[in-house]
């Protein structure tokens, strides 16, 4: 099941929980920032790509926190992050992205970043984290699953 659905839940007599609707692999944690789950290039891998969309600051980082550890605890083999949409991140969410970094690490798992914006990627410069955060060169995305060959090239910053 995807991080980002919530089964349905049919009440059985007695039960006063209510049904749930299921959902898309769309979530939005501020109202200037959204989560999208994107299918891996290879789902046996069991690698969730999650792209992000918008302001990362201190109002949604426990949210991205929370969203991007529910996608880690149904991925198996690790997270990717196409931070390439992000059109603001403070130290919070920055603190947020390397902990997640950490503890994806920490299990045993793979954690690529696909691409940056601009603008983190100056964040990342000024705060000495780039190494920590900055894309993958191609090569170890390859190895790592985080990309299959003929890909377009990772690494970018857009």
């Amino acid at each position: 099941m995807s991080p980002f659905e919530q089964q349905s839940h049919r009440p059985r007599p007695g039960d006063s929980r209510r049904s749930v609707a299921p959902l898309t692999a769309v979530q939005r944690i501020a109202p200037a920032t959204t989560l999208r789950l994107m299918p891996g290039p290879d789902p046996a891998l069991g690698v969730g790509t999650v792209a992000i969309d918008g302001e990362l600051d201190q109002d949604c980082a426990q949210a991205l926190g929370a969203a991007l550890r529910s996608t880690l605890s149904a991925c198996p083999g690790g997270l990717r992050l196409d931070l390439g949409r992000v059109t603001f991140c403070d130290s919070a969410a920055l603190h947020v992205l390397i902990r997640i970094r950490a503890e994806t690490l920490g299990l045993g798992r793979s954690f690529a970043v696909l691409t940056v914006s601009r603008q983190l990627d100056r964040l990342l410069r000024l705060t000495e984290t780039r190494r920590v955060l900055s894309p993958a060169d191609r090569a170890d995305a390859v190895r790592s699953g985080a990309v299959r060959r003929g890909h377009a090239a990772t690494g970018r910053v857009t």
